[in-house]
């Protein structure tokens, strides 16, 4: 997959000023909650309010606390995973982001990969990694 296809998978716009619900409804984010950085999907939109579902459990945090990501990066960061936030700051887990995007994606200089262990080499601890056979439930941002 190129990584201009992943940045367009996410709402458009249009499509965001058309949802009355909010624009972040159903995309993948992250968010601050107790001191860490934790991943997953916007369920419901209450003004300034979110309820995020996480893997095992939803949040309802506000807007300010939540930083977008793209799908797969939730997908690979969910619970029981977490980052620290007096570990890891806003920038460091955006870079991370990026690198895991041209890690599947590909640069110029690498072809992408769909391997876990390519994908989060040097990254996060590899007892950390996720499951390659777990299933997870997610919400296609497109549907209404």
């Amino acid at each position: 997959m190129k990584r201009l296809d992943v940045a367009t998978c996410t709402v458009t716009a249009t499509e965001a000023r058309s949802n009355t619900t909010g624009p972040l409804l159903r995309q993948a984010v992250m968010i601050e909650h107790e001191n860490a950085f934790h991943y997953g999907q916007v369920l419901e939109t209450t003004g300034h309010e979110l309820t995020v579902q996480l893997l095992e459990e939803s949040v309802i945090t506000i807007s300010d606390t939540v930083t977008q990501v793209a799908p797969i990066v939730a997908l690979l960061f969910q619970a029981p995973l977490s980052f620290k936030t007096t570990d890891w700051t806003v920038d460091e887990m955006v870079e991370t982001h990026h690198t895991i995007l041209d890690r599947i994606c590909g640069t110029g200089n690498a072809e992408g990969s769909n391997d876990i262990l390519v994908i989060l080499a040097n990254l996060i601890a590899v007892v950390s990694y996720p499951d390659p056979v777990r299933d997870v439930s997610w919400i296609d941002p497109k549907t209404r």
